[in-house]
């Protein structure tokens, strides 16, 4: 350190920081100096930060991982990624930095359901929804399914309803085992196997039974 202040002693390798070092003594209001470079603070604090600078990889950003060497530069550079949102929500026009922004917000909206009906208070999270529900009172149906919005107009009608979501295929053909949603359906399939076992046909028009009884009675019929 072959730079030398006269006052003080103090020993620097570059002339800059020797005088940058000297206009403490000069005007008495910036006491602390750094040690290295000569740059002079001050506030001891104003300092402690500085000498970090000397010392990189510090400070990452939480975004892109790029080090600074100190709190305040990271802080501007995080100024950057502050209109950048590129994760936004499918269910609002709210964007987020972070994966896991976008995903607590998501998490938020589980129980938020802004859309409520002025009949009869049910609530729900999208606009679809209300619409579709409104209609079960447009048309004196004012018990709507809580997963289709479907509208019915007496509280039984919802409740059998309700079981197509619980067990959407609830009834079982016996003979071969295939299911169905609706009782309906499950006896016009049924049909199919009642068909296949009527070995006694009509010889003259050749409609088929599955009793010998009633082809006599039908035979009757020619």
């Amino acid at each position: 350190r072959p730079y030398r202040c006269q006052q003080c002693g103090r020993g620097y390798r570059h002339p800059g920081s020797l005088v940058n070092h000297r206009r403490t003594h000069e005007t008495g209001l910036f006491p602390y100096g750094c040690s290295q470079c000569g740059k002079t603070y001050k506030h001891a604090g104003s300092l402690t930060n500085h000498r970090q600078s000397h010392t990189l990889g510090i400070y990452p950003c939480a975004i892109c991982f790029k080090e600074f060497s100190n709190l305040m530069a990271l802080k501007n550079h995080s100024r950057l990624h502050a209109q950048y949102r590129p994760y936004r929500c499918p269910h609002c026009p709210r964007a987020f930095r972070l994966p896991r922004e976008l995903l607590e917000h998501q998490h938020s909206l589980e129980e938020y359901r802004p859309f409520r009906c002025e009949d009869c208070g049910r609530t729900y999270r999208h606009a679809g929804s209300l619409i579709n529900h409104r209609k079960s009172h447009q048309t004196g149906r004012p018990f709507s399914c809580e997963a289709c919005s479907k509208g019915f107009s007496n509280l039984m009608s919802l409740k059998n309803h309700r079981r197509i979501h619980a067990d959407p295929r609830r009834f079982r053909c016996g003979e071969c085992g295939k299911a169905f949603r609706l009782r309906k359906q499950l006896a016009s399939h049924q049909r199919v196997h009642v068909e296949r076992h009527r070995p006694f046909p009509c010889g003259q028009c050749g409609r088929t039974y599955r009793h010998a009884g009633s082809l006599l009675n039908h035979r009757r019929s020619h």
